[in-house]
């Protein structure tokens, strides 16, 4: 679900600060949420804010292995030195420079944690490096089996947007479209209503729109749009869960 150019940061300020004084503190954050809320986006942000401050920052947006922390911690901290033969030197390597320096490792999507990728990183805590752990959560099963993982008690929830910015980033993302014809207001209201609170889905319904399949008579098929959206949802869901 790609954010909108506007509005992927919209009423998220105060998460935003709250995450960046987390991270500069060396501490490990769980960031929950469903699909779609905006896990992605306030990451990206995590990381300009610290590209900002000059201080070293991992990105892995897809994170299943030891492997995947060990390569976004070596894009933040090893420059231009050659990288050792093996992995476990290259870890090594790793934990010198982040005792050395600050830094922050954003892991995206987490899905699954390894015993190895779970006792790395714990090796970590207490050190000069901050840890964000995004997880998708849509019920209760799948925020049991992310604390199973048992990777940190420091859990922090996206909250969905309030109804006037989710407002305002329909607003923007009509703008920019090319629906074949304008909505009626009630049409909005179920656009929202069905969305949730959730950015990702909004934008999701906005790219819907554009298939003259969910119209009918000048008048959004909401039923059709709605399942459509759905099925997107649960297939990559589905992708996720599969992983595990």
């Amino acid at each position: 679900m790609t954010p909108s150019p506007m509005g992927h940061l919209l009423g998220r300020e105060k998460l935003l600060v709250k995450l960046e004084d987390a991270v500069l503190r060396g501490d490990q954050v769980l960031l929950l949420g469903p699909l779609g809320i905006g896990k992605t986006s306030v990451l990206l942000d995590i990381a300009r804010r610290m590209a900002a401050r000059n201080v070293p920052c991992g990105l892995s947006s897809d994170t299943r292995s030891l492997g995947d922390v060990t390569a976004a911690l070596s894009s933040a901290f090893s420059g231009s030195r050659p990288l050792p033969r093996t992995q476990r030197h290259l870890r090594s390597q790793l934990r010198l420079a982040i005792e050395a320096r600050l830094g922050v490792l954003l892991l995206d999507h987490v899905t699954t944690a390894t015993a190895p990728m779970k006792g790395f990183l714990r090796s970590l805590r207490g050190k000069r490096l901050g840890v964000v752990l995004a997880a998708d959560i849509e019920n209760r099963r799948d925020h049991a089996a992310v604390r199973e993982m048992h990777l940190t008690h420091v859990e922090i929830v996206v909250p969905p947007l309030a109804r006037r910015l989710m407002t305002a980033l329909l607003r923007d993302l009509l703008a920019g479209s090319a629906i074949p014809s304008a909505l009626i207001d009630d049409d909005r209201q179920r656009l929202l209503q069905f969305s949730r609170g959730s950015p990702g889905r909004l934008v999701m319904f906005a790219d819907l729109l554009a298939d003259a399949r969910f119209w009918r008579a000048g008048l959004v098929a909401m039923g059709s749009l709605n399942e459509a959206a759905s099925e997107l949802v649960l297939q990559r869901y589905l992708a996720r869960d599969a992983s595990l």
